[in-house]
């Protein structure tokens, strides 16, 4: 076993990733055993298998582990056909834990191989920050616009159509007492009215 490699639950792990993988799952199966432990119906334990298996929640040999032992429980129903129940994808051949070692044991990694990760890493978010910021000044931009075209625009709009609308009909309503005072004063100059 190599220095910078990484054992879970009994598992060498080559890099991080894998191995952080790998105690999610770890701790996924703890957590599903604990719930499942009880369990006597084997239709609810297929259908939790099932799921699992088309959420591709496991992917490292401590999930398929899990899932081989959850499968076998499943087959010992006598009422389960074996075609009822999805097999299992192979795992890798280099994942078999080692003989003789603590299950628990965490071995650190080389710090040359740590830092180039980190770098590539962090050049990965600052990539997407960019981007993200980049997008943020458009839509900030855009917005800016809306408003300088809504306070300039003459056409009444959501903000003015009140006020606009009131001095169009104050405007008939002068308009149309201008003309009755006109009327009035022809009518007066011709004897027609009272």
């Amino acid at each position: 076993m190599a220095d910078h490699d990484y054992v879970v639950d009994g598992f060498v792990f080559h890099n991080r990733k894998d191995a952080e993988k790998a105690q999610k799952e770890y701790d996924g199966v703890k957590y599903l055993k604990e719930r499942t432990a009880g369990e006597a119906d084997p239709e609810k334990l297929l259908q939790i298998y099932n799921r699992l298996i088309d959420q591709k929640m496991f992917e490292t040999p401590i999930g398929i582990c899990y899932m081989k032992q959850l499968q076998n429980r499943i087959k010992e129903a006598p009422f389960i056909m074996d075609e009822a129940v999805t097999p299992l994808e192979g795992m890798p051949l280099d994942s078999v834990p080692p003989e003789g070692e603590d299950k628990n044991k965490t071995v650190p990694r080389d710090k040359k191989r740590e830092k180039k990760e980190l770098e590539s890493a962090a050049g990965e978010v600052s990539w997407k920050f960019a981007i993200s910021l980049f997008a943020n000044v458009v839509m900030l931009v855009i917005v800016i616009g809306m408003f300088i075209l809504a306070s300039t625009i003459n056409s009444p709009t959501i903000l003015n159509y009140e006020n606009k609308i009131i001095d169009k009909y104050e405007a008939w309503e002068q308009e149309l007492s201008e003309r009755e005072e006109a009327i009035e004063k022809a009518e007066k100059s011709l004897g027609i009215g009272d």
